[in-house]
């Protein structure tokens, strides 16, 4: 797949000025910022079943688009990068106000409104994170990083610009690169895994089948169908 204007794939512009070591630093200290607030968390409130959640469920997005970055061909210091971005996407949850462990029905008014406050805190909440520690590191310079800190801004941003999309309503090429491969990641692990807010589950071949049926509507149709093929390919050899 040959790179375009809207899909600069293995261009190489991404890597100038920036290397593994960067990423390391970056990701040690959003390691420890995520170690840090769970901790407070379960001071605060007792327990932190829900920050588990949200680590294990980082952990598979990462996974899955580091496995995309691979399928694209991306050089060795962008996939680093997808996957930092991935890893680190719902950092903004890891306070109080995101521990709804109970379903929503069963939720008091106090539990909802911090609920409903917290959605729109997400996931400006993470960019903003990742932005002041990649600052106080002094890597903000470089275009890797950048890239990090809008994929995770925009990594519910749809591609009609419609649909359920925010925080920016962008729109087909508007949507930063990371955020497309970010976006496939998380909702497919999403549908394929419990909430601790509901229990429907997709199959990997039926979620593959929803995410096709949404595609050039939440979908970059490109991007997906490469990480569609991927996702039932890995299903036949597992």
């Amino acid at each position: 797949m040959a790179p375009t204007a809207s899909h600069p794939w293995n261009s190489g512009d991404f890597t100038l000025y920036l290397d593994f070591k960067d990423l390391d630093n970056l990701e040690a200290k959003l390691a420890g910022f995520e170690q840090e607030t769970i901790k407070k968390q379960q001071e605060t409130c007792g327990h932190s079943c829900y920050n588990l959640y949200v680590v294990g469920h980082e952990i598979n997005v990462a996974d899955l688009s580091l496995k995309l970055a691979v399928e694209l061909k991306l050089p060795e210091l962008e996939r680093h990068a997808v996957w930092l971005a991935s890893r680190y996407h719902d950092i903004d949850k890891r306070w109080p106000e995101w521990m709804f462990l109970k379903r929503q029905e069963e939720m008091s008014s106090e539990e909802m409104k911090n609920f409903q406050q917290s959605k729109l805190i997400h996931p400006d909440g993470s960019s903003k994170i990742i932005f002041r520690t990649a600052s106080d590191l002094n890597i903000l310079r470089n275009r890797v990083v950048c890239n990090i800190i809008d994929g995770v801004e925009s990594h519910h941003e749809k591609y009609d610009g419609l649909t359920h999309a925010y925080p920016k309503k962008l729109k087909d090429g508007q949507i930063p690169f990371y955020a497309r491969i970010l976006g496939n990641s998380d909702l497919y692990d999403a549908m394929t895994n419990p909430r601790p807010y509901r229990d429907k589950m997709f199959s990997p071949e039926g979620a593959i089948k929803e995410m096709r049926r949404l595609s050039g509507i939440e979908f970059d149709p490109e991007m997906l169908e490469v990480f569609a093929k991927m996702i039932l390919r890995d299903c036949k050899t597992n």
